[in-house]
């Protein structure tokens, strides 16, 4: 997620990136944290998931913040 999001800015001349995870995907949460998103909205009971609703987590960054960090 770092590189992707490196790339992104630095090389590909990019303004923001967005992103989702499922509720529930810690892994994805800390990837995306990580890499400078933040969570921006939320989509709720927006994806049925192993046997339940769960909700979509929307995130972004901007190149400004990312260069920043």
């Amino acid at each position: 997620m770092k590189a992707r999001t490196a790339y992104a800015f630095a090389e590909a001349g990019l303004n923001k990136l967005t992103s989702k995870y499922l509720q529930g995907n810690e892994a994805s949460r800390r990837a995306q944290l990580g890499a400078g998103y933040r969570e921006v909205g939320r989509r709720r009971e927006h994806v049925f998931c192993g046997g339940r609703w769960v909700d979509v987590i929307l995130t972004e960054v901007l190149a400004e913040d990312w260069r920043h960090e």
